[in-house]
């Protein structure tokens, strides 16, 4: 009995109309991607937030550079720290470790600090709504608010603004459908916004 709604479930996309459009060739494409990526220009203006601390044989930097120009006039910074052999001489390579959900480049010192131990300069940022850009919030509440807000209560998988439970036959309602039966595996919905708020 619990396979039927399985089987109703997989046949969806199956009943769902092709779709009418060829895909861009490929210079059409990465031209809409980069349209579709582009923000306001601002010169990277670098700053040195504190002078750079020698510990234990390693040179810490925080510094940070200009993003781009916000909707209301000032400037996105983004906020960098950097670990690297304190006595390095010459260029290294360099290794770029972002964090996950949550975190920020405080949280992953440990692998900068490991990278420069190795004769590799270790780079983090604090992403968008995390760390020193989260306007004080813990863990994800910054970025978890700014998904939900830029989603108008909508899914923050997708641009659909329309609530979830109005409609079919999309990969919302199906994670909705899902997430609830009882004892459906977790483990399917789980990259999908599937728990009711």
């Amino acid at each position: 009995m619990r396979l039927i709604p399985l089987l109703a479930f997989l046949a969806v996309p199956l009943l769902a109309p092709a779709q009418d459009k060829k895909p861009l060739p490929p210079e059409q494409a990465k031209a809409a991607l980069l349209k579709l990526l582009d923000r306001p220009k601002v010169p990277a203006d670098v700053k040195l937030e504190r002078p750079p601390q020698d510990k234990n044989g390693l040179a810490y930097t925080r510094w940070s550079f200009a993003s781009e120009k916000k909707a209301d006039g000032t400037t996105e910074r983004v906020p960098v720290l950097t670990v690297a052999p304190a006595d390095a001489k010459g260029r290294l390579p360099a290794m770029i470790v972002l964090h996950g959900t949550g975190g920020s480049k405080d949280a992953v010192a440990s692998w900068l600090e490991e990278f420069a131990r190795n004769g590799i300069v270790g780079i983090a940022i604090d992403a968008r709504y995390h760390g020193a850009r989260s306007g004080g919030a813990k863990g994800s509440a910054a970025y978890v608010a700014a998904t939900r807000a830029g989603t108008s209560g909508g899914c923050s998988t997708c641009s659909n603004r329309t609530p979830r439970s109005t409609r079919s036959g999309s990969a919302c309602s199906a994670s909705a459908w899902a997430a609830s039966r009882r004892g459906w595996p977790r483990r399917w919905t789980s990259g999908w916004r599937s728990r009711p708020r």
